[in-house]
């Protein structure tokens, strides 16, 4: 854990709602993802400050090459498929932040991986818990009503994406349709 440098700041009752999931359940069900040339905390920012306030020494975490061009990072969930001009962060931008503390505000990056987070469960007891952290310092100064906001817009921001992979889907339709025409044509030209 004292590796790891965090990205993000993270929004409080969210952190409110992990820690009451994670306690319950006494497990940890995704790990964090991090650059491993400078541990940067890529995704998982809310279970970072979680296990930062409780303690615990160790980390589930998934390294990876950021400088792979296949690993990139928007500030929209569509920019995993489409950039636009709203395609503003950079990877250049994000270990500097996360090597200099100047922490993005919560869910500010998206970032994409060549791969699916996928869950790889691992016991509280077993990351070994030490004693409570303040973390004022990863919490971002937002009310309730603001925080209600920013889900609403995320929820938004997943509205977006399924109508971008609707638009894929329906491209694909039409070109089985198309192909499978095509080989009707072919088979009766046959005959």
């Amino acid at each position: 854990m004292s590796d790891l440098k965090p990205l993000e700041k993270v929004l409080p009752s969210h952190l409110d709602n992990i820690e009451k999931m994670l306690f319950k359940d006494g497990e940890m069900r995704r790990p964090l993802i991090i650059d491993e040339k400078y541990n940067v905390v890529l995704d998982g920012s809310h279970r970072y400050a979680f296990l930062v306030k409780y303690g615990f020494k160790y980390a589930p975490v998934i390294s990876v090459q950021y400088d792979d061009e296949s690993i990139f990072v928007g500030n929209h969930l569509k920019h995993r498929f489409l950039k636009d001009e709203n395609f503003v962060i950079s990877k250049s931008e994000v270990i500097y932040r996360g090597l200099n503390e100047k922490l993005f505000d919560a869910r500010t990056t998206r970032h994409f991986f060549p791969f699916r987070k996928i869950d790889h469960s691992v016991l509280l007891r077993d990351l070994v818990q030490g004693s409570e952290k303040d973390i004022s310092y990863l919490l971002q100064n937002i009310s309730i009503e603001e925080e209600i906001l920013k889900d609403m817009n995320y929820i938004s921001e997943i509205d977006d994406e399924l109508a971008v992979l609707s638009s894929y889907i329906q491209e694909q339709e039409d070109v089985k349709k198309y192909l499978s025409y095509q080989i009707e044509e072919m088979k009766n030209s046959c005959n």
